[in-house]
């Protein structure tokens, strides 16, 4: 990849990253670390899928010193795929564990510090006490690592991070690089450097963040650690399979990341080919763009186009049949004689003249070409070629749509459109469409060209047989179009994108990419956990469960958590939270604060639904006409 980050190389096990090796990818098992067979079934199945590294659950010591066994079972099947062992609250476990797999993950919130959501007020002298308890805690296992070459990820969660870091530095990105630069300055002191960073977060723009944080800090130390990318907590089925996407193709895209994991609450074996897909992406990517750090820009704005600066989708119809049938496909609906839509609808079609004259559907904005566009035409609206736009005789004076294709993009450009009222509409026949537009869009905002830009992408048609045919055609749409649109939405670049629809069927994979990126909330939002030996009940069947019943509540969050390791926490801006408790038992939140603890799980649906209605947050579907 062109311009890619040159991390540290580090070996765990037999595989090397950073470096600017190839990106690897690695999962987690979700079954109980103490059923060694079962465990060491799901290794294989992962790593004869193409994973490269597999972590395990270590909640004791216990489970720990049982990763010996896993371990000798792959060596006598000449499987030799590094084990790294995953630690949350258990120094002991992971001194363990350092003595036999390749790699060790700690968890800087909860390895020595604690969260209990107070707020605690440090002198100097009083923080550099706590850090000194933590080098003590913290020190025998680099001393262990270090004598046994294993490497070690210093991977910071969001969701927990200590009520010492979040007193300090408050609940944000900083506070998460901080975090794991403390026990960076330990392990640099003791001559340790096998060293694995992660900044994982249920929010892709809070994730996405905080690794540039951490990049920029690691730039000023002179040393640059090899980053494992995520989004904890994604989901799963279609949200979080592009949750994953918008974060980590964010970061790929600006040449960040060594190895990734695609976290899902489904089996594991589901997360490499989306993983696989994403690296496949950024391959086809990389070989004709150079690629640079985008900035970050404020939403622009022009009223007759963004309502509250939510963005906006237009459909492409022009290859298939518009008549009503095909606009019901597409959320629309004839309602006493009006047409009216759900949130996962377009709201702008573009047709050609043909079309219009067969069915006309009125109170519905559309768009023609120009060369068939006059005046009179009531809600419809021109789009222009550039040459066209400059010796039009007639604009339409509420709206109108400049299509920009990128061998039309020149330095005098920006120059000759930054008085022209219209949405610019960028259209790219190449992957990595607004990489080929950054110039161009960083001149107009340095110009103060607020027009609304619309991305028209290309989508490549991937190969859906990625992992054995484990991922549909449709799958690999979502995390095409997710990797797509990933910088362009999550730096505030565009304002809408274009659709080509075919067949008369709309795929809603784009308003879970404006979902996941925080721009236009059309559904509830779930934060739920890939499960894991920690796991205390079937979180694939509940969240399912929980999902079928809430999931058309509109701008509530529900997070659906295995166990209290990072449930709280993740999902602490949740509005409800639902945590294993122990087995057959569950723990119900709002918010922060626990309600209900120990409800039974046959039940726990249920409270949780009452528990929704009793702070006025329940509504009822939706109904449209079949």
């Amino acid at each position: 990849m062109k311009n890619r980050l040159i991390t540290r190389k580090v070996k765990i096990g037999n595989v090397e990253i950073g470096g600017g090796l190839p990106i690897a990818v690695q999962s987690m098992t979700n079954t109980e670390t103490m059923d060694t067979e079962g465990t060491f079934r799901q290794v294989v199945e992962l790593y004869e899928a193409g994973c490269k590294m597999v972590r395990i659950t270590a909640p004791n010591a216990v489970a720990a010193r049982s990763l010996a066994n896993i371990k000798e079972g792959l060596l006598k099947k000449n499987i030799f795929v590094p084990l790294i062992a995953d630690i949350h609250f258990t120094p002991d476990a992971a001194i363990i564990a350092a003595e036999i797999v390749d790699k060790v993950r700690i968890n800087p919130g909860n390895y020595s510090d604690s969260k209990r959501f107070r707020k605690i007020e440090y002198t100097e002298r009083e923080y550099l006490l706590e850090l000194e308890k933590i080098k003590e805690t913290f020190s025998p296992l680099v001393e262990v690592c270090k004598k046994n070459k294993t490497a070690m990820r210093i991977g910071t969660n969001h969701g927990s991070l200590s009520d010492r870091i979040m007193s300090y530095y408050g609940d944000t990105p900083l506070g998460m690089v901080m975090s794991a630069l403390e026990f960076l300055d330990i392990c640099q002191g003791m001559d340790y450097h096998d060293i694995v960073f992660s900044m994982k977060a249920s929010n892709p723009l809070v994730m996405i963040e905080a690794y540039e944080l951490l990049v920029g800090k690691m730039k000023e130390r002179g040393q640059i650690y090899p980053l494992h990318l995520g989004v904890t907590e994604a989901g799963s089925d279609e949200q979080g399979r592009i949750k994953s996407s918008v974060g980590i193709g964010a970061l790929l895209a600006q040449g960040i990341g060594d190895t990734i994991r695609v976290s899902l609450t489904e089996d594991p074996i589901y997360e490499i080919p989306v993983a696989q897909s994403i690296i496949e992406y950024y391959e086809t990517l990389s070989k004709n763009m150079i690629i640079n750090p985008l900035h970050t820009y404020a939403q622009t704005e022009l009223k007759s186009f963004s309502q509250h600066t939510i963005p906006r989708v237009i459909s492409d119809l022009r290859n298939i049949d518009f008549n009503e049938k095909t606009l019901k496909k597409l959320n629309h609906f004839f309602i006493e004689g009006k047409w009216c839509k759900k949130d996962v609808a377009s709201d702008y079609f573009y047709l050609n003249k043909d079309q219009l004259s067969q069915f006309r559907p009125h109170n519905i904005p559309l768009l023609i070409d120009y060369v068939s566009w006059n005046q009179s035409m009531e809600k419809i609206y021109p789009v222009f070629t550039f040459k066209e736009f400059e010796r039009a005789p007639q604009k339409s004076e509420e709206l109108n749509f400049l299509l920009l294709e990128k061998e039309e993009i020149n330095e005098e450009l920006p120059e000759k459109i930054k008085n022209i009222p219209c949405v610019i509409v960028l259209k790219s026949n190449e992957v990595g469409s607004i990489l080929y537009f950054q110039n161009l869009i960083e001149q107009l905002h340095s110009l103060e060209v607020h027009n609304p830009i619309v991305l028209y992408p290309h989508i490549n048609q991937m190969n859906s047989q990625t992992a054995g045919g484990r991922m549909t055609f449709e799958s690999a749409y979502q995390v095409n179009l997710a990797c797509e649109l990933s910088l362009a939405l999550s730096k505030n670049l565009i304002q809408g994108v274009f659709v080509k629809l075919e067949n008369g069927v709309e795929m809603p994979s784009l308003f879970d990419c404006y979902q996941a990126s925080r721009k236009r909330i059309s559904k509830t939002e779930f934060i739920s956990c890939p499960s894991c030996g920690r796991t205390y009940f079937d979180l694939q069947k509940v969240t399912k469960e929980i999902k079928a019943h809430t999931g058309h509540l509109k701008n509530i969050r529900i997070g659906v958590m295995g166990c209290i390791v990072n449930g709280p926490g993740e999902m602490a801006d949740a509005d409800f939270g639902y945590v294993g408790a122990g087995k057959g038992m569950i723990t119900l939140y709002k918010g922060k604060e626990i309600v209900a603890r120990n409800i039974p799980s046959e039940i726990a649906l249920e409270k949780l639904i009452e528990l929704i209605k009793q702070h006025g947050m329940w509504q009822e579907p939706e109904q449209f006409p079949v």
